[in-house]
């Protein structure tokens, strides 16, 4: 009868194939701990021919079953715990949600929370607990210098540890539809912000680096009390309250002046630290302080392309399309205290520096706000010192040409 199995109609079916269909079968039956299908023997290894294309395609049984045996032992593979955190195949990824008395821990992918004393004791188990865990990640968000510790303490084990904006961290929260904020709330965020992202890993400073941007920060904050002291002076008329002002002022600027030693020594003890600042010091409008706090808050300089530094510190204008709008280009993010350096010694330079003095004067000619040209010098100075850092050349007119 036509359409029958063995018969040759045009609809019946390959006899090859109706013994790979009874295979199937049988494989399933074998995932759950069965024998093969009687079908075909285990130690035959027929070839499947589906049609032309296929002929020259064997199917091996023996690496079916080895695959479907991989899948049953990797089911069943149990989890285990070792040290208080989940020990397995698992990649394993921790959120620290730093505050100052205490420290939020979460652990994926079991999701274990964890909350311990922020001191010395604490900090040292939990570098130990981590260095048995061996983390692909290690995630906490930058909290006003709080997190300076134990960040430093799991960078110097040798753990991949990443230091987030925190605006990152709360816009991922948001992204996954978690609107709660707690501690615990943001260390779960924080350890799948590394699951999901994965964040490149950037060298942690030393503790030589820490002390020297503890002093540039000192120093700041000095300038800006002394500032403000001296606008209150202009402002009161009793003799007392002058008085007084006065007095504060002479202090702030004794301890403004053992800051600017401080600063100068502890780069005399790092020959590295040095030769950058001599190296900077050379581009007219760059001084001794601008050059040090460029070596120390911008540790990347000389290790990055022109773009990929501007961008890092905020001087790249980024875009705002959207179809058919093209919105106005514009800096946003990136590091607030080396823009903050650049601005004084880059309104200096467009008066000194023959390069950084054309290219404002030549924008201002193109109708460009002030403010638009000052930022566009901004981030020319900062690429000719990455440049130079990269090159360790000094200043010339017409290297700085080059590399802009």
């Amino acid at each position: 009868m036509e359409g029958s199995p063995g018969s040759p109609g045009e609809h019946s079916e390959h006899p090859t194939l109706s013994r790979f269909r009874g295979f199937l079968v049988s494989s399933a039956a074998y995932g759950k701990g069965r024998r093969g299908s009687p079908l075909i023997p285990w130690g035959k290894d027929p070839v499947v021919e589906l049609g032309p294309r296929a002929a020259a395609a064997p199917v091996k049984l023996e690496r079916l079953r080895e695959g479907l045996e991989a899948l049953r032992i990797r089911k069943a593979g149990p989890s285990r715990m070792r040290g208080g955190y989940m020990k397995d195949t698992a990649e394993i990824f921790v959120g620290i949600d730093v505050s100052k008395d205490w420290l939020d821990i979460v652990v994926l992918p079991s999701s274990e929370h964890e909350q311990i004393s922020y001191d010395a004791k604490h900090v040292r188990e939990l570098v130990t607990r981590m260095t048995e865990a061996n983390p692909v990640r290690i995630v906490l968000e930058a909290t006003g210098g709080y997190e300076v510790r134990v960040a430093a303490a799991l960078s110097d084990a040798g753990l991949p540890v990443c230091v987030i904006n925190p605006r990152q961290g709360r816009d991922f929260a948001k992204a996954t539809g978690e609107l709660a904020k707690t501690d615990r709330v943001d260390a779960r965020i924080l350890a799948l912000f590394g699951k999901s992202l994965r964040p490149p890993l950037r060298a942690l400073p030393d503790a030589q680096s820490r002390q020297m941007r503890e002093v540039i920060d000192r120093r700041g904050q000095i300038v800006e009390s002394l500032q403000a002291e001296k606008n209150r002076l202009q402002r009161v008329e009793s003799k007392s309250v002058k008085a007084s002002l006065r007095s504060h002022i002479r202090y702030l600027e004794r301890q403004l002046s053992k800051m600017n030693d401080s600063l100068a020594e502890l780069i005399k003890t790092n020959p590295a630290w040095q030769e950058n600042v001599d190296l900077l010091t050379s581009v007219p409008g760059v001084g001794q302080l601008t050059a040090a706090q460029l070596t120390i808050m911008l540790p990347e300089i000389g290790t990055m392309g022109p773009k990929q530094i501007a961008k890092l510190v905020g001087l790249a204008p980024l875009s705002r399309d959207s179809g058919l709008r093209r919105g106005s280009r514009s800096i946003w993010g990136g590091r607030a205290k080396v823009r903050k350096t650049l601005y004084m010694p880059t309104l200096v330079a467009t008066k000194k520096n023959p390069v950084i003095s054309a290219l404002y004067n030549r924008l201002l000619e193109r109708g460009k706000p002030k403010k638009v040209a000052l930022v566009a010098c901004m981030r020319k100075l900062l690429t000719i010192a990455n440049a130079m850092i990269r090159d360790r050349t000094y200043w010339t007119p017409e290297l700085a040409a080059a590399h802009s």
